[in-house]
């Protein structure tokens, strides 16, 4: 009898074996597909699932204000509303997702499924024309409703497209390559083409109009909701998204900008000489210098510093910038501190299935203040204004001819000089008021062709570099001294020209037909020692010193004097000095600033002692200069000009110290001293018609240290008629112009050393002594005025 055994526990031993098998396998992808999503995927499936159930609402933030050192306020946020229009209406998406609402409602869904996609494409353009109207009506009504012109409107609407369109495109070709590499990682599992996901940018409404009070926005609002409604009774009671959203704004106030200014004119030079109490309105006080807001979004904002909001919280910045409307600051401290005053947007949350709500703050800029004193600002500022006379060419800047004749002018009577003041606390090194003419607001109401003649943007105090002429005179003098090239007392002779050859070049100012060809050793029966030599600001003497001291060590000396570079005050756009330290062709400059080098440069045998008086191959700033005299006032002790008051915000500023010879720098103090208050001295008197005099300083309780400065100055063509040619009879060439510089440095008479230091310049008007000196003398009694001098019986 056979015995058959059965097969089937073989058969259900294999199939069970290959059950398990199959399931672990199918286990181990499970799990791997489940690590996937949480460890690696997760975080971001998350995010996407969370941002779905999730409605962010950004809050408004607002600039900090900025003060000056006495706390007025100088610039500040004032409530206002914008205007913000979602990307899909701004990019045409809306019109197109109602054109295709209302196709659904009309044909019904049955129908609507059965067309195939060029079908379903036909009703929607059929549909659409109107909804675009709808859309053009609602941009037209912005412009009917508030202060934006239609072409700002559309300008700025292709800047928010075209903006975010170039960021979607980054984001989009980041996510394809990360797309391609999970691909061919997991080829089996991931397949299909790459769907680029919308950017956060093109979900958020964007700010396309600001500055609007209160009934210029509601009535916008109010005229959009309108629109909304006929919209939803086209579509059958379907409410479309929101065509606009008003957003709590802000607009940036100036309360200083436009100020009545006391004028006392009694002091002035005789010719223009005003009885006390006038006052002066300004339009644009310190504008160069508090800068400005725009309201528009640029490209490189957007790259120097992008919005980050949907990200994870150590990695976001609500900050940054995002395309569309922004107050961003454009120019002077607005700008140099834009991430100081800038501040961060809040966040509102909006849990969708909970109804919950989180919120977190913004932020708000952060105050700055100022060194400058406003009040002292505006009386300095309308010394300039050629309205008040200092500032306009006149007789006496020229004198008159021994007959009594009037000597002849570069420039016809009455023209506008543009200049600038700095104010420079020497002790603190910190600027208490820098002013330049034109205004930034008064030059953005002139024609351009007055605009291209004068410059009106440019911030003369920092931005405007000229030949220094004769004010380097006493720092020339003190590198010699500490350098050990000569005595502090040494004296030398004045023979009215420099090279015995050459007598036309390198000469003494008082070398000259008009002085009889004199000299200055003729004049006092012996050489000079350093108190004649600046009382009378003799040239012979300096350019001696510059040629001791050789090119590449003056070049030096005006280094370590701070005019190799931009002095960090704050500001943007400082010039830097130029001044060659070489004699070989192709030579380096010291720095490469730019501006006016002179007139005509002397040629290689004088351009080295030419640096001794401030000509040939340099320029510098009104800023450079006041900075580099407080240097010299603390015998060396480096401690650079400063706008902003606080340390811990401003940049580091330059320190150290260069160990002047203490005698060197009291002994050109005294030569200062004597060219104000001796008789003789360059910046004591102004000789009026008849042979009188105009004592400039004339202050009691006061005392003055002085230097005098002219420099030569390009020829410059001056559009007197201001129709944009020089053929008229008002238009004029000035040829051998010079511009008129004075620093000069004050404190009670009886202070041993200075206080302030004041820089002044005034571009082509002549003689610094006749030019700028009444100036600098009016600043010392508007410092008198604010409390910062002792005047006395003044």
């Amino acid at each position: 009898m056979r015995i058959v055994r059965s097969k089937l526990p073989v058969f259900f031993h294999r199939r069970l074996l290959l059950v398990l098998v199959a399931g672990f396998a199918l286990s181990l992808l499970l799990g791997a597909r489940l690590v996937q999503l949480t460890m690696i995927e997760g975080p971001g499936l998350r995010a996407r699932a969370e941002q779905a159930t999730r409605r962010t609402r950004y809050l408004p933030t607002w600039r900090g204000t900025i003060l000056d050192r006495n706390g007025e306020i100088l610039a500040r946020d004032t409530a206002s509303w914008s205007l913000a229009v979602p990307y899909e209406v701004i990019a045409g998406n809306w019109a197109v997702r109602q054109s295709e609402r209302e196709a659904r409602n009309e044909l019904g869904k049955v129908t609507w499924s059965s067309l195939d996609p060029d079908q379903q494409g036909e009703a929607i353009l059929e549909r659409l024309p109107a909804w675009d109207g709808l859309v053009d009506r609602f941009f037209a009504g912005i412009t009917s409703r508030t202060p934006i012109e239609p072409e700002q409107l559309d300008r700025r609407r292709s800047s928010v497209r075209s903006s975010i369109a170039r960021m979607s495109a980054r984001v989009n070709e980041r996510q394809r390559s990360a797309f391609k590499e999970r691909q061919e990682a997991d080829a089996a599992r991931i397949r299909g083409t790459f769907r680029p996901r919308p950017i956060a940018e093109e979900t958020q409404p964007h700010v396309l109009v600001t500055e609007l009070d209160d009934d210029t926005a509601f009535t916008t609002e109010r005229f959009a909701d309108a629109l909304i409604e006929e919209a939803t009774e086209r579509l059958g009671g379907e409410r479309p998204e929101p065509l606009l959203e008003l957003v709590d704004g802000h607009q940036r106030e100036h309360p200083w900008f436009e100020v009545e200014v006391p004028v006392d004119g009694s002091n002035f030079p005789t010719p223009i000489r005003a009885p006390a109490g006038g006052t002066l309105v300004l339009d644009g006080l310190a504008d160069h210098v508090l800068g400005s807001v725009r309201s528009r979004v640029q490209e490189e904002d957007l790259r120097r510093r992008p919005f980050r909001g949907d990200v994870p919280p150590e990695e976001r910045d609500l900050g940054g910038y995002r395309p569309g409307a922004d107050m961003v600051g454009a120019r002077g401290i607005e700008a140099a501190m834009e991430d100081h005053l800038r501040g961060s947007l809040g966040v509102k949350s909006t849990d969708l299935e909970t109804d919950l709500v989180a919120i977190e703050p913004a932020l708000p800029g952060r105050d700055l203040q100022l060194t400058l004193d406003i009040s002292l600002q505006a009386r300095v500022q309308a010394l300039l204004d050629p309205r008040v006379g200092l500032a306009r060419v006149q007789q006496y800047h020229y004198g008159w001819r021994g007959d009594g004749t009037p000597a002849p002018t570069k420039l016809p009577i009455g023209t506008p000089l543009d200049g600038a003041v700095v104010v420079l606390d020497i002790e603190e090194g910190e600027l208490l008021a820098m002013a330049s003419t034109p205004s930034f607001t008064e030059g953005a109401r002139m024609p351009v062709p007055e605009q291209a003649a004068r410059a009106p943007f440019i911030h003369r105090a920092v931005e405007s570099t000229h030949p220094p002429g004769s004010i380097v005179k006493p720092l020339i003098y003190a590198a010699a001294v500490t350098d050990g090239l000569i005595d502090v007392d040494a004296a030398i002779e004045c023979n009215g020209h420099y090279l015995p050859d050459r007598k036309d070049r390198l000469r003494c100012w008082i070398y000259r037909e008009a002085y009889g060809f004199s000299t200055h050793t003729a004049s006092i029966g012996g050489p000079l020692d350093i108190r004649e030599a600046l009382m009378r600001s003799c040239n012979i003497y300096f350019y001696t010193l510059a040629d001791r001291l050789g090119r590449k060590r003056v070049a030096e000396w005006y280094r370590l004097y701070g005019l190799d570079e931009p002095i960090r005050t704050g500001l943007y756009h400082e010039r830097e000095v130029v001044a060659r330290d070489s004699d070989e062709s192709g030579s380096r400059y010291v720095t490469r600033g730019f501006g006016e080098t002179g007139g005509n440069v002397p040629d290689r045998a004088s351009s080295v002692p030419a640096l001794g008086i401030g000509q040939g191959e340099l320029t510098w700033s009104p800023l450079q200069a006041a900075n580099a005299y407080a240097t010299f006032v603390r015998e060396g002790v480096i401690r650079d000009a400063t706008l902003i008051k606080d340390a811990s915000v401003r940049e580091p500023r330059r320190g150290g110290d260069l160990e002047l010879d203490p005698a060197a720098v009291s002994a050109a103090l005294e030569g200062m001293r004597r060219a104000i208050e001796d008789e003789r001295g360059t910046g004591h008197a102004i000789r009026m018609q008849g042979g009188r005099r105009h004592v400039v300083f004339d202050i009691p309780g006061i005392r003055v240290w002085g230097k005098t400065g002219t420099a030569q100055a390009p020829t410059r063509r001056f559009d007197g008629d201001g129709d944009g040619r020089f053929d008229g009879p008002d238009d004029h060439v000035a040829r051998g112009a010079t511009h008129a510089w004075f620093v000069g440095l004050v404190a009670e008479s009886d202070a041993e050393r200075p206080r302030y230091v004041i820089a002044a310049l005034l571009e082509y008007g002549g003689s610094g002594g006749r030019a700028a000196g009444p100036i600098v003398s009016e600043v010392i009694r508007a410092l008198i005025a604010e409390g910062y001098l002792d005047g006395g019986a003044s």
